[in-house]
């Protein structure tokens, strides 16, 4: 299968505006799906302003299964890649409750959706501290063991 269409989740926040800035740049079509929460629409013009396009941006949660779906059935994306989670160490401590809705049921919302459309394809954007050694270079062979929430 040849991948044309990739949706971004948290599409507008640091890592996935450099992201959707780098699928353009290699010629793929590609869809923003953010809820606003640790980003801006700033970025999307900004965006916009350097891709010379309009950008496909659709402003909800991941959370919200029903709104994933609609954007599925009507974007036949190829792929997703998943940067729409919560990343404070800090905070995942003092709130760790939130950070599993956001990170644990929205990736599994996300991924329901995607096997319900038969989109097959994810790059699931994680972090280094999740490895035992903490220490680079990392590969998938190394012990997994996380420090925090």
């Amino acid at each position: 299968m040849v991948i044309k269409k990739i949706l971004v989740t948290g599409g507008l926040g640091y890592i996935g505006s450099h992201t959707v800035l780098t699928l353009f740049d290699t010629g793929y079509d590609v869809v923003i799906v953010d809820n606003l929460s640790n980003s801006s629409l700033s970025v999307l013009d900004n965006l916009e302003k350097i891709t010379q396009k309009k950008i496909k941006f659709y402003q909800t949660d991941v959370l919200k299964y029903d709104d994933f779906v609609a954007i599925l059935e009507v974007e036949k994306v190829d792929a997703v890649i998943h940067f729409a989670a919560f990343k404070s160490v800090a905070e995942s401590i003092q709130k760790p409750h939130v950070y599993h809705v956001n990170n644990v049921m929205g990736t599994h919302s996300v991924l329901k959706a995607m096997y319900n459309y038969g989109v097959r394809f994810m790059v699931f954007s994680s972090s280094a501290v999740v490895y035992e050694n903490n220490i680079p270079p990392f590969n998938e062979q190394m012990k997994l063991e996380t420090t925090n929430p």
